[in-house]
């Protein structure tokens, strides 16, 4: 198992819960509504 502290510039937990489910969905045609909207809602509030 790898940490990484965000405040270094690592991956955050949002990067690997959300946009990570989302960038597999595309990359294997599986529609991820829910997660989309969550991604949407990062993006608009600057997590990463």
């Amino acid at each position: 198992m790898k940490f990484v502290i965000v405040g270094t510039g690592g991956t955050s937990e949002f990067a690997g819960l959300v946009d990570r489910v989302v960038t597999l969905g595309r990359q294997y045609h599986v529609p991820t509504p829910c997660y989309d909207k969550v991604a949407a809602f990062g993006r608009e509030h600057n997590i990463k």
